[in-house]
């Protein structure tokens, strides 16, 4: 086992992991208040729902689910394990995408309970412009990192909610 260095930089391949990992929070969480709560006011994100429903068919494996978002951070991030510090272009591409396709879906199922989840989606895709916007100013694996990590974040618990 490695001693902590100070001064020592992070190995990419283990904060890339790592965030990955913490990713698992998201739906673990949710799943936990719903189970806790019942159905309560936020509905679950779309990439959480269809891959419970999907992986729901044996009980004891529903949490699988989980793994969703990890997974797809790994996929969307791959250069991020070799410590890339430029924010690619299928990123910036997938961002302003999914951007359009938010705007789309709030503008088709606008409804009054609903401006919660709008103005949290709001936030979210002003945070995620502004780190992108800084990691193609001056680009460094840290910010790369946090603007995929967000993205993944957002992706798993406000983006579309259903």
């Amino acid at each position: 086992m490695r001693e902590f260095q100070a001064g020592r930089r992070a190995d990419p391949r283990e904060a890339t992991a790592l965030a990955g990992g913490l990713l698992m929070l998201f739906p673990i969480g949710g799943f936990i208040a719903l189970s806790a709560l019942g159905p309560f006011i936020y509905p679950l994100p779309r990439t959480v729902s269809v891959s419970a429903s999907l992986l729901s068919l044996p009980p004891s494996y529903t949490f699988l689910a989980c793994l969703v978002p990890t997974t797809l951070f790994w996929l969307l991030g791959i250069h991020l394990f070799i410590g890339t510090a430029e924010v690619p272009q299928r990123s910036r591409l997938l961002f302003w995408i999914l951007v359009a396709a938010t705007l789309v879906y709030f503008a088709t199922s606008w409804d009054l309970h609903m401006v919660s989840v709008i103005a949290l989606n709001l936030i979210a895709l002003l945070l995620l412009w502004r780190l992108l916007i800084r990691a193609r100013r001056r680009p460094s694996f840290g910010r790369n990192l946090a603007f995929h990590w967000t993205l993944v974040a957002w992706l798993s618990w406000l983006a579309f909610p259903g």
